[in-house]
């Protein structure tokens, strides 16, 4: 799959008077400040009260009004990647900053839009950008988006996006006018593969990846590999490099911190390296909240700062490929941090092929068996969402494809649109929107906790705990997403974790049920409210 930014049908639809009414506190917080004074002019001349100030915690006012949209404009200052500078760590340590911070925003924000406007083809930009999909998987009640400015953009262009009333989470905004990102299926071009005169640096080549990586590679043509660790091999990696050198390929073992840079180039150093595939990276997922400096950059560290310094170790590599994550081109919920990363490779992959530089990253699904997701136990998480597991075999096939001349960018994984269940317009040409069969409340959880379990509805007794079911942190974050988009209900992943059954949510949809021989006049007008707006959910209006 491809990401392509296409040009809208047509202007964004302008706000209603009741959307008006409620985004017209429009706070941009502190950053390009010439472009937040134009802005504020065109939003006032729009009708919307703004206030330029810096970033602060919870939902700020203006003129005694609660703030409806804050606009994040600090991305827009993050510095450009210098080729030739002498050290990337600055500029990756901005980068961190910059995704910490606006995750702080996200994470404090009690209700309203948030919007973070990046710089267009940034890698900086593009990693506060992944941050913000991965944010909307975790806070699903807030309108959270990027807008991806290029120069010479009319500040009244940006204004009437802020006002627009549509659904668009990403958006390039410039001189040629408003274009919304959406999924596309591609197929390889292929053309001739590398000839592979000289070794082949795997990053992470002692992981699972890393090791298919380097015998896809070998089966390729390779004929000689240098894996890099931090750590020495474990017995399963050491007699997969035996096994290769058996074949004839001749493997050389380097432990070394891929962040390093001077490192990184003293080990590589008077190697005439023909290739790359930077396969390294870390996992730590946590909340929001508590995606801190200290974690952020931990997780940069080794895939951001790790590409560069592989660049500058191995300028003259024929080719350069960089595995990233399917967290980084839609959003994984509790991987903020990751999603930053992977979106910040996309971007850096763009960025040498401007630059006449081969490059390719390579969006990968889950893989069954090997990789991060099968370590953590995502995978359930990705049947959820529609997606089905790479196996190693296929996985390692389709990397020897990959190594052909194509795109600088492309997603890799399986997905059923058939079990696709999301609202995110990026997916809008391969999901099918489905008529819900459901007649009662206890039938729309049935149809969020089957699709969340992948359960068929039917089979769920309303008296099953949610614990007995199988539920974990992650799972309850989308079934959190799927209970409220089914019914409006407002429920932490604490609420989910303590073990409800269903049949307890379904006593949360409508407090105190009333049956056919209650008197309507004993409820009070808040039980009335939620019946009546279960009821009209469960019919299919709002």
């Amino acid at each position: 799959f491809v990401t392509i930014c296409t040009p809208s049908d047509s202007a964004p639809p302008p706000a209603t008077d009741s959307t008006a009414s409620r985004e017209s506190a429009l706070s941009p917080t502190d950053g390009s400040a010439a472009l937040a004074r134009r802005l504020a002019d065109a939003l006032r001349t729009a009708g919307a009260h703004v206030a330029i100030g810096p970033a602060q915690a919870g939902r700020p006012t203006v003129a005694g009004r609660l703030v409806d949209v804050v606009l994040d404009l600090r991305p827009l200052d993050l510095p450009e990647l210098r080729p030739n500078s002498p050290d990337d760590a600055p500029f990756v340590a901005a980068v961190a900053a910059a995704v910490r911070d606006h995750a702080r925003l996200a994470a404090d924000l009690p209700g309203g839009k948030l919007v973070a406007v990046v710089p267009d083809a940034s890698i900086g930009g593009a990693a506060v950008a992944g941050a913000v999909r991965c944010a909307r998987r975790e806070r699903p009640e807030l309108a959270l988006a990027s807008l991806h400015l290029q120069p010479g953009c009319p500040a009244e262009l940006l204004a009437a996006a802020l006002l627009a009333a549509d659904r668009e989470t990403d958006v390039r905004l410039g001189p040629d006018g408003r274009h919304v990102r959406r999924l596309a299926r591609v197929r390889h071009p292929g053309g001739r593969p590398p000839a592979m005169r000289g070794p082949v640096v795997v990053s992470g080549g002692l992981g699972a990846l890393g090791l298919i990586a380097a015998e896809e590679l070998a089966r390729r043509g390779a004929t000689a590999l240098v894996l890099l660790g931090r750590s020495a091999p474990t017995p399963d990696a050491a007699a997969r490099i035996d096994a290769l050198r058996a074949r004839g390929c001749a493997v050389d073992v380097v432990q070394v911190d891929i962040a390093d840079a001077a490192a990184l180039s003293a080990a590589l150093a008077g190697r005439r390296i023909a290739g790359i595939v930077h396969s390294a990276g870390v996992l730590d997922d946590a909340p929001l909240a508590d995606h801190d400096l200290a974690r952020v950059t931990r997780v940069l560290a080794p895939k951001l700062q790790g590409a560069l310094a592989l660049q500058r170790a191995a300028p003259d590599a024929e080719f350069f490929v960089l595995f990233a994550s399917v967290a980084g081109l839609w959003g994984n919920a509790r991987q903020l941090a990751y999603g930053a990363a992977n979106a910040a490779l996309d971007a850096l992959a763009h960025w040498r092929r401007a630059r006449g530089l081969p490059a390719v990253s390579l969006d990968w699904g889950p893989w069954s068996g090997a990789g991060m997701a099968a370590r953590t136990g995502a995978l359930r998480w990705a049947a959820a969402q529609g997606m089905d597991a790479l196996g190693p075999d296929d996985g390692a096939a389709l990397l020897g494809r990959l190594l052909l001349p194509g795109p600088a960018q492309l997603g890799v994984f399986s997905f059923d649109p058939a079990r696709l269940d999301t609202d995110d317009p990026f997916l809008e040409r391969f999901v099918a929107r489905k008529t819900s069969t459901a007649t009662t409340p206890a039938d729309l959880i049935r149809e969020a906790v089957g699709a969340a379990f992948q359960i068929a509805p039917e089979r769920l007794d309303l008296d099953v705990s949610l614990i007995d079911l199988g539920l974990d942190s992650v799972l309850a974050l989308d079934l959190r997403t799927r209970l409220q988009r089914a019914l409006g209900l407002e429920l932490s992943v604490q609420d989910l974790l303590r073990g409800p059954t269903l049949r307890d949510i379904s006593g949360l949809v409508i407090p105190s049920a009333p049956t056919s021989h209650t008197d309507v006049d004993t409820l009070s007008d808040a039980e009335v409210e939620a019946m009546l707006s279960a009821l009209m959910r469960t019919e299919g209006r709002t």
